[in-house]
């Protein structure tokens, strides 16, 4: 009997980690569909694997309407499943009010959102690489669920932006020329403040 509750008991914890540990640690509160992830190092896990930006939705899903008309005319529609599928990871970072998250996933949708630096209020969508980098963002609940996809497509269009070693090289030489510009002209001003105290104690001598 007891073994049958322990093999019932490892196959219940089986069940409820591949429920859930696709988006959430255990007792987080899950996105809109199974396909949002509401964990970043998860996300980020998967968009490393897969190569795709993760696309970071910031939302007041229980009291912000913009948010509840966007999760009703696009996130859980058909069409933006199929196109999230195929170019994005999902990543859902909430605050609701009736039921409000736990302590330790409401601290990690701070942090998260901090370090991305996402602003405009909610709801905001800020598509980014996996390493941080911003590709572009929409603010609002308004557009249609046509106008919503043409504005992440156009987003996903754009290069992410790379750094430029001949600049980063001219900026340190400039910064070298400078620093040895000002230690030299400090050099000289205080060089000449030297000759006019010497000239100064000269005139008294003379006059003396």
């Amino acid at each position: 009997m007891k073994k049958a509750f322990l093999t019932l008991a490892m196959m219940a914890s089986s069940l409820v980690q591949a429920a859930g540990g696709r988006f959430n640690d255990s007792g987080w509160q899950p996105g809109p569909s199974s396909a949002w992830f509401v964990n970043w190092d998860k996300a980020a896990s998967e968009a490393k694997k897969s190569g795709k930006p993760i696309f970071v939705l910031k939302t007041g899903s229980d009291w912000c309407g913009w948010c509840i008309r966007l999760r009703k005319n696009v996130l859980t529609r058909p069409e933006f499943e199929k196109f999230a599928k195929k170019n994005l990871v999902l990543l859902y970072l909430d605050s609701p009010r009736r039921d409000p998250l736990g302590e330790a996933q409401r601290r990690h949708n701070q942090q998260v959102s901090q370090r991305l630096s996402l602003g405009c209020g909610v709801p905001n969508a800020t598509v980014v690489t996996v390493d941080g980098q911003k590709l572009g963002n929409i603010c609002g609940g308004g557009l249609s669920l046509d106008d919503y996809l043409q504005k992440i497509r156009e987003i996903l269009d754009r290069k992410p932006p790379k750094t430029d070693e001949k600049a980063v090289s001219m900026q340190r030489r400039v910064g070298c020329k400078t620093s040895q510009t000002v230690v030299g002209t400090k050099r000289q001003a205080s060089g000449m403040a030297e000759r006019r105290r010497q000239a100064a104690a000269e005139r008294k001598r003379l006059s003396d």
